[in-house]
């Protein structure tokens, strides 16, 4: 039973008897009076954070006043509204700031703000002040490259390290603190000076001299073999067509030789000789130089070639090169990149033509395509080309151009061999005699016509060479350690370095500096 009292309080109390409403053996009491409203709502201000293309951005930090939150991934960040006006900021790594005064909460209590990017330009350029494109730039992870114009652009820029890196050049950085929207970057080739050592030599006692001889010396570099003239190539390669072709012979091992050049810090190039393969272009003569009388031509030496004009030639030496890259070299040289001039040129037939503009236009075409695929990978691109096109306009009928050359390679390394000229030349009767001259008259000839960013780094000789035609002038053979010293020197004060060839790889090393002490 219950019964209800009206108290003096003003208030009803109900009084419970027994177990009816509760478990205890006392009465209950429960009150009943005026409802407890709840706390007035708080409104708040949402902060919408877009890009300049409109798109929300997640994680920008909203400053409402001295209240930061961070936006969250629809871009909105939320503060409740202190019914006065607030100060909002905006920042985020990448965008400049925003700063904007609410002095009314809106009705919709939103409002929507966009934050511009930080754009960083720059360009990349060699130390002759030549443009350098394809240079990779990196920003705090964001990698760009440079374009033709050696020109590059960064969004959403936030301060840092700007680091350049680009083949055959030393890597720079600069830091970049944000007080500026442009930077320079100028880069310095890598001085390289190297020596050759023969595809079956790798791995001999004689690899193990050599290594010996670039430590004690100024020498920072090998050249190594991996096709010669004849086609053969030193090397397991997974290419089936070269053992179709019957091409690999006597091989050395790649990974050994490259593990080998790394711990001693050498830099490592390999050579292909390129278009001059007898084994390649016989085994697929349809991208051989054709015979007027049919089957493949030969040159004077009675050797078939691969046609460079026929882009299906390409592949072959491009795969070689692509897989030496991979394996490790830091450059791949290519050799005898050249229509043949030795022979019945009468006689050969080239499947897109033979005019001078199509035979530059193709060789130049090779190189670029080298350089799309190996730089990539990390590869600085090199082309072995005939001293002669460095004093002469035209391409002598190589299809060798210097001047566009010099914008399809990282590297030109002409073969200046005093003993290669004729009498007459640079005003030598003998030019053989002197080497030092010669390549400096040589590199003297082709500085101004580099138009492109390529690096200047001949081949010079060290081996006694006496041709027929300088021998019925008199003239005797004068290499010596000395005469090799005095083509270092030219080339040292003209060009970015230099490769010593000598056929057996036996180097006059009393022509060399001493390695500097660490």
């Amino acid at each position: 039973m219950a019964t209800l009292v009206r108290p003096r309080i003003g208030v009803w109390i109900l009084m419970l008897f027994g177990a009816s409403l509760s478990a205890c053996a006392g009465p209950s009491l429960v009150v009943v009076g005026d409802p407890i409203l709840p706390a007035p709502e708080i409104p708040q201000l949402e902060v919408a954070v877009l890009d300049e293309t409109g798109v929300p951005l997640p994680g920008v930090i909203v400053d409402y006043s001295g209240t930061t939150v961070p936006t969250n991934h629809e871009g909105s960040a939320f503060s409740a509204w202190p019914d006065r006006a607030v100060t909002v900021s905006l920042s985020a790594p990448g965008f400049h700031p925003v700063t904007e005064v609410v002095a009314h909460l809106p009705t919709e209590r939103r409002i929507e703000l966009n934050l511009d990017p930080v754009i960083l330009t720059g360009t990349v350029s060699n130390a002759r002040g030549t443009p350098l494109p394809d240079a990779n730039v990196v920003l705090r992870g964001v990698s760009v490259r440079s374009d033709q114009r050696g020109r590059f652009v960064i969004e959403r820029a936030d301060p840092g390290l700007v680091q350049v890196e680009r083949p055959g050049y030393m890597p720079a950085e600069v830091a970049w603190k944000g007080d500026s929207d442009v930077v320079a970057l100028a880069l310095e080739p890598r001085l390289i000076r190297s020596v050759r050592s023969t595809g079956p030599g790798t791995g001999a006692e004689e690899w193990d001299e050599l290594l010996a001889l670039v430590s004690a010396t100024e020498l920072n570099a090998i050249v190594v073999d991996a096709k010669d003239e004849g086609g053969q190539v030193f090397y397991g390669t997974n290419n089936e067509d070269a053992y179709l072709a019957g091409a690999v012979g006597s091989t050395f091992d790649v990974a050994a030789a490259i593990a080998d050049l790394q711990a001693s810090d050498i830099y490592a190039i390999t050579r292909i000789v390129t278009f001059k393969d007898d084994k390649y272009a016989r085994a697929f003569p349809e991208i051989a130089v054709q015979a007027t009388t049919g089957g493949v031509w030969e040159d004077s030496g009675g050797q078939a070639w691969l046609d460079p004009s026929n882009e299906g030639a390409w592949t072959y030496p491009l795969d070689l090169a692509t897989e030496l890259c991979e394996a490790g070299f830091d450059e791949i040289q290519f050799d005898y990149v050249r229509f043949p001039t030795d022979g019945d040129l009468e006689s050969a037939v080239f499947s897109t033509g033979y005019d001078e503009n199509h035979r530059v236009g193709m060789i130049a075409g090779f190189l670029q395509e080298a350089r799309t695929i190996l730089n990539p990978l990390g590869c600085a691109v090199a082309a072995d080309i005939f001293s002669v096109v460095l004093s002469t306009p035209d391409d002598q009928g190589l299809g060798q151009r210097i001047e566009e050359l010099s914008w399809s390679v990282d590297v030109l390394s002409p073969m200046v061999y005093a003993s290669h000229y004729d009498s007459g030349w640079f005003g030598y009767r003998c030019p053989n005699e002197f080497p030092g001259q010669v390549v400096a008259f040589a590199l003297d000839d082709v500085a101004d016509r580099l138009d492109g960013p390529a690096i200047l780094r001949p081949w010079l000789e060290d081996f006694g060479f006496l041709s027929g035609p300088l021998r019925r002038e008199g003239c005797t053979s004068t290499h010596s350690p000395a005469t090799v010293r005095a083509q270092i020197d030219a080339a040292e004060s003209r060009a970015d370095g230099w490769i010593l060839w000598n056929a057996s790889g036996n180097y006059s090393e009393s022509a060399f500096e001493p390695a500097e002490s660490e």
